[in-house]
């Protein structure tokens, strides 16, 4: 809900230094009466061999009971579509995401409408042997410009995003998960956690997480090692 009732005047500290940061008009944390109606949906089919479909999708509504005013910060409807060729062994993925325009906005907190947007992914893995397994993907393919609608806000003034903008959703990036597990008949064995690296680059994010089996001395019980 806005500070005071009177938002966009800066008549109190809050406000003026909120004002400062890019935002005339902040918010406090209230409660209040709404409906909130919606619905999921999720499918999936063998269409001819290994070949697959699968998707889901979502929407969800919600109004202000208490006055005539859409409820704040409401994802719009979504929905992703993928088409995959499943093996033994290997499978990919090639996906689309779909996000509507946001439209159903709250007024009195001065929501912004948001644009759709179409994203195109491709994910697959690779089962290396048993119990060692490796994930594989790209986000975003064709590196599209878009903006979640619950994104935040920049609030730093000499960035590449106006100040008082939403931030931009992720670029082209990529990641691999690899996975092991330890076999049950391996007396003595310790399955170390899996570390996970993250390299913050522009327009690429990448994202490595590797699962260590240990055979420890059968002399010693069995321990759990953290890196």
């Amino acid at each position: 809900m806005p500070f005071d009732s009177t938002p966009g005047i800066l008549d109190t500290p809050v406000e003026i230094v909120s004002n400062g940061s890019g935002d005339p008009t902040p918010l406090r944390f209230a409660n209040t009466d709404a409906r909130i109606s919606g619905a999921d949906i999720a499918f999936g089919a063998k269409i001819v061999g290994p070949l697959r479909l699968d998707g889901v999708a979502s929407s969800v509504g919600a109004e202000r009971t208490d006055i005539a005013e859409n409820l704040y910060r409401m994802a719009p409807a979504n929905g992703r579509l993928a088409v995959s060729w499943v093996q033994s062994r290997w499978s990919i993925s090639v996906e689309s995401q779909f996000v509507a325009p946001q439209k159903r906005v709250s007024d009195t907190n001065g929501e912004a409408l948001s644009a759709g947007h179409v994203l195109a992914n491709i994910a697959g893995y690779w089962l290396i042997r048993d119990g060692i397994r490796l994930d594989l993907g790209i986000q975003n393919l064709f590196d599209s410009y878009y903006l979640e609608h619950l994104a935040g806000y920049n609030r730093i003034a000499g960035s590449d995003v106006p100040l008082g903008a939403r931030l931009p959703g992720a670029g082209l990036s990529a990641f691999s998960v690899s996975a092991g597990r330890c076999s049950k008949e391996h007396a003595g064995v310790s399955q170390l956690p899996a570390p996970t690296l993250t390299l913050a680059q522009p327009g690429a994010a990448c994202e490595t997480a590797l699962s260590i089996c240990r055979r420890l001395s059968r002399s010693a019980p069995a321990t759990r090692h953290e890196i």
